[in-house]
């Protein structure tokens, strides 16, 4: 259950000499918005005496765990299960590229890698399938490097294919001596996911140092601007706009990663035990508009209440040996300034198209 705005604007109504009935017009517009500062006030409470930042309430953070898989490589000369077909069945030629789409010819797609694309369906044709791999194409002329494709698509008449975000690339099949590798390099974030509590981390016993976040644009510049090369995650960034969390480098193996997070700040979410509180913290500020005069019992009662919460809360929550609270905002590090290039696409030395 939790603390219903609608309660806390009742009982400030009927303080006010309103009874329990929401009123209408002015009165209700004020009643309504006493409620809201008060949840407001208690979602993000006053510092407490010699404390410089207000208390964040545990139900306000989580944990999330990330799993990067590790590496996949399909070829002519890899084993059953991730080895390509010469010609695919039917007779259509492949590997090959047409407008942007690849034709693996996989002999099987029995073992093609779940961490590539996410999807709600069996066979990865839902429309609403989400890439979550870089591919690095290798034996393809120009469709050779490193590419965020933009669908997976497989059906029984036309396979298995690729969509790559340059369209202009067409290549005839080429027969052997072509693979692919796909590098898991995007995760989706944890349940109501707002923001990163500090730094994510690598299991405690792995020896890697922390993964930094950085902003979008800064890691985008990593991919064309440094050589593509796979090695341990080192920084990371959340794309908002897909929801998701983007690694560099791309992994070479296997990692667990953990991170602490804020949640979405929804009013809805206060607990209900904290509802005498915030009733009280609600009067306080409509004494300021009683016919009486204002004693300030409400407010003093408020404090008392909201503090030994605040204490209670930090006494149940226990801290996690990951994640820190620290502002890099002002920093300016060797991989780019905040910027937001959300529209562009990248091309770096060899040509590649990195798309936004």
């Amino acid at each position: 259950m939790a603390v219903a705005e609608a309660t806390v604007e009742k009982e400030v109504a009927y303080f006010l000499g309103y009874g329990y009935n929401q009123p209408d017009g002015d009165v209700g517009d004020l009643t309504l918005s006493i409620a809201e500062r008060a949840m407001y006030n208690f979602l993000v409470p006053a510092v407490l005496q010699g404390e410089a930042a207000a208390h964040r309430w545990s139900w306000l953070s989580s944990t999330g765990d990330v799993l990067l898989n590790a590496p996949v490589t399909f070829s002519h000369s890899s084993a059953a299960g991730y080895k390509l077909f010469d010609n695919t069945p039917g007779s259509e030629v492949a590997p090959s590229v047409t407008a942007g789409v690849v034709n693996f010819g996989l002999e099987t797609i029995a073992n093609f890698p779940q961490f590539v694309f996410t999807h709600s369906s069996g066979d990865g044709s839902s429309g609403a399938d989400q890439v979550t791999a870089i591919v690095e194409v290798s034996g393809l002329g120009a469709a050779d490097g490193y590419h965020f494709p933009t669908s997976f698509t497989f059906d029984n008449t036309d396979g298995f294919r690729m969509t790559l975000a340059d369209t202009s690339i067409t290549v005839a099949e080429t027969g052997t001596g072509v693979s692919f590798t796909f590098y898991h390099v995007m995760h989706a974030a944890g349940t109501g996911f707002d923001s990163v509590d500090g730094y994510m981390n690598h299991a405690i016993n792995s020896g890697h140092p922390h993964i930094e976040m950085i902003n979008l644009g800064a890691l985008r510049d990593l991919y064309a601007g440094s050589p593509v090369t796979s090695d341990t995650p080192s920084y990371v960034a959340y794309d908002d706009a897909k929801s998701r969390f983007l690694f560099w480098p791309p992994a070479d193996k296997s990692y667990v990663i953990k991170y602490k997070y804020d949640k979405s700040q929804a009013l809805t979410t206060i607990p209900d035990k904290y509802m005498g509180i915030i009733v009280n913290g609600a009067l306080a500020i409509a004494e300021g508009y009683a016919d009486t005069p204002n004693s300030g019992k409400f407010q003093k009662l408020y404090d008392t209440q909201l503090k030994s919460a605040v204490l209670d809360d930090r006494s149940t929550f226990r801290e996690e040996y990951f994640g820190v609270n620290e502002d890099r905002s002002d920093r300016v590090m060797p991989y780019g300034r905040k910027t937001d290039r959300s529209d562009i696409y990248y091309t770096n030395r060899s040509g590649t198209k990195f798309p936004s």
